[in-house]
């Protein structure tokens, strides 16, 4: 009920400040992993879309004493009116098969966690994980995309089928260039002086690398790449244990640095997606190994 209170007194406060010309609208936001967010609608004047603010975050802040409820509604009235929020979306490339068929990207989302978004959305089983797709928009910011999740009735609307769908996303996924290995090394160096390297529990000297993709977003899809994980293991050196860090990147390191039980890396990577990992990012509670001579990738715990 704290919540509801919270939500009537925004709603009422920032009505104010806007005046009768704006609709405001409760929405609830479905994620992946069973997440939900909750934003609010502003609906008025002659934009072609509405903004969300999201209203989580300011609730916690709410709870903890941190903002009031008036402080919040100006904070939201004032983005709302200065405009910062009004970028134009084209989304006319979504409308024909032809010209969104060059921007369907795929993301890897974990299938038992997903059942329902599933149910929903095209995809292809990877062991315990889903390939899903995705389209890049433009919005109307110089070098800045927005992405639309691709629903089944996407599909119907344009005529084509997941392996149509696929074939797509496989272009950019498996394309040359596309995969991103960092050694976390690199990555730490200007913030690990003195402070050592995050290890994620594991002793101390065992080269650990990134793998994403150049956009660093969703990019631990490059585990469903042979060239990309070929390539890394020729740049580590042999077999290799892949631990999902969330979907957006994959940690990788040498089996040749870590013969202790495979069961301590699960260990490792539930107990960081439980305390680091936001909920909707997670990806994996399993630890993979893939090996460089059979060029395969397989659930080891």
């Amino acid at each position: 009920m704290e919540y509801e209170s919270f939500l009537k007194g925004l709603t009422e406060d920032l009505q104010e400040r806007l005046g009768e010309g704006h609709i405001l609208k409760r929405q609830t936001i479905h994620g992946l992993n069973g997440t939900e967010r909750h934003t609010l609608m502003v609906m008025g004047g002659d934009l072609p879309a509405f903004p969300c603010f999201h209203l989580d975050k300011r609730y916690k802040d709410y709870m903890s004493g941190q903002v009031s409820i008036s402080r919040a509604a100006q904070e939201i009235a004032a983005d709302y009116l200065d405009g910062s929020h009004r970028v134009s979306v084209d989304i006319s490339c979504f409308m024909e098969w032809e010209l969104v068929r060059h921007r369907i990207l795929g993301k890897l989302v974990n299938t038992e966690r997903n059942v329902n978004f599933l149910q929903e959305a095209p995809h292809r089983e990877f062991l315990d994980l889903s390939l899903v797709y995705y389209a890049e928009v433009y919005v109307g910011v110089e070098n800045a995309f927005g992405t639309v999740q691709i629903k089944n009735g996407h599909m119907a609307y344009w005529g084509v089928d997941e392996d149509a769908l696929y074939q797509e996303a496989w272009k950019r996924i498996n394309a040359k260039g596309e995969a991103c290995l960092c050694s976390m090394a690199d990555i730490f160096a200007p913030l690990s002086e003195g402070m050592g390297l995050p290890g994620y529990g594991l002793q101390e000297g065992i080269p650990m690398y990134v793998l994403s993709n150049k956009r660093g977003l969703n990019g631990a899809v490059e585990i469903c790449s042979p060239n990309a994980l070929q390539e890394a293991a020729a740049h580590i050196g042999g077999d290799l244990w892949v631990l999902p860090s969330s979907i957006h990147e994959a940690i990788l390191f040498p089996c040749s640095q870590y013969n202790d039980d495979v069961q301590q890396l699960a260990a490792i990577v539930r107990d960081i997606n439980k305390t680091e990992v936001s909920p909707d990012e997670i990806l994996s509670d399993h630890v993979y190994h893939y090996s460089r001579e059979d060029r395969r990738l397989e659930i080891a715990a």
